[in-house]
């Protein structure tokens, strides 16, 4: 059965680095061994930089440059088309780059991507991942599953349909 695709929202690295051994520190420990398919553009590895190098976060410059570095290494490079509109556009890029890649979007924050099927908690995606039961058919070429309770299925005004 060939590696589900993913796209990791920022606020699961940061997560993963804080709390290694919670969902997002899973999530990410099976990209960085191979077990999923991580996606990314420029724009997502720029924001990784900008996010985990706030002042905030406890996190080195040496530590962020590894992490990015183990993360470009393992992933694939993809160019997201702009094809989204979502509340705050510094999110588009993650859910272009999931709807080229036809990959999941794991995300701490389901609210920033309203009516975008292919978000995910990382909880919920460990489950389908442990499962694989629960794995999303495909429909269009992209990934559906049912959303996690409080997640509305509706897009908002000049969002792309799967």
């Amino acid at each position: 059965m060939p590696a589900r695709r993913v796209v990791l929202d920022a606020n699961i690295l940061v997560s993963a680095l804080l709390t290694p051994l919670g969902p997002p520190g899973r999530v990410l420990e099976l990209a960085l061994v191979g077990e999923v398919v991580m996606y990314y553009d420029s724009r997502i590895m720029a924001e990784y930089r900008e996010v985990l190098g706030r002042p905030k976060y406890p996190f080195s410059s040496a530590q962020i440059a590894a992490l990015l570095d183990q993360l470009q290494a393992v992933g694939v490079p993809t160019i997201g088309a702009p094809s989204v509109r979502l509340p705050d556009p510094d999110d588009a890029p993650f859910a272009e780059v999931a709807e080229q890649a036809q990959a999941w979007l794991v995300t701490g924050n389901l609210r920033h991507y309203p009516g975008l099927r292919c978000a995910i908690g990382p909880a919920s995606f460990l489950a389908a991942e442990q499962t694989r039961a629960a794995a999303p058919p495909e429909a269009h070429g992209r990934p559906q599953m049912v959303p996690p309770p409080g997640i509305t299925h509706t897009r908002g005004a000049g969002q792309s349909s799967p």
